[in-house]
């Protein structure tokens, strides 16, 4: 009886300080990740459709398909100009100085049924998601693109 007596004390006195060393370490928190923003952009003859699946204050993720049957591109223009306002050039293609390119998804990514995924720094405000490749912006591959944080 007066060994069981003892035992407890003595494996409490020994569990303890291997209890306390365990949860004594201050575990830093893990900062939390900036939220994306998930675009998916539907290509095809001769459409541009984004759709935004999810906001956030990070870099802005573009998911694009191309579901048409000839290739394609991406262009993500910033502007002060309107669509229809934006000057083309003799080859039938956007004058991309009309604007700041901030990000280009190219044909050899968006053959015919090709998906491409990029990410680009976005910040609020308007943009033009465009495909630059001769006549298709002038066939209506174009959209407006507003970005709100």
């Amino acid at each position: 009886m007066k060994l069981r007596a003892l035992l407890v004390p003595i494996t409490f006195a020994i569990a303890m300080p291997v209890l306390a060393a365990c949860g004594s370490e201050d575990p830093t928190p893990t900062p939390p990740r900036p939220l994306q923003t998930l675009v998916e952009v539907e290509l095809n003859e001769w459409n541009v459709i984004p759709i935004v699946n999810q906001s956030g204050s990070g870099s802005t993720v573009f998911h694009v398909t191309n579901t048409g049957d000839l290739e394609h591109e991406l262009v993500i223009l910033r502007t002060g100009l309107e669509i229809d306002e934006l000057p083309l050039t003799a080859k039938g293609i956007v004058d991309e100085s009309a604007g700041e390119i901030i990000g280009e998804i190219e044909p050899d990514e968006l053959q015919a049924g090709a998906q491409a995924t990029a990410t680009f720094g976005l910040g609020t405000g308007n943009y033009i998601l465009l495909c630059n490749l001769p006549g298709h912006f002038q066939a209506g591959m174009r959209a407006n693109f507003a970005l709100e944080h």
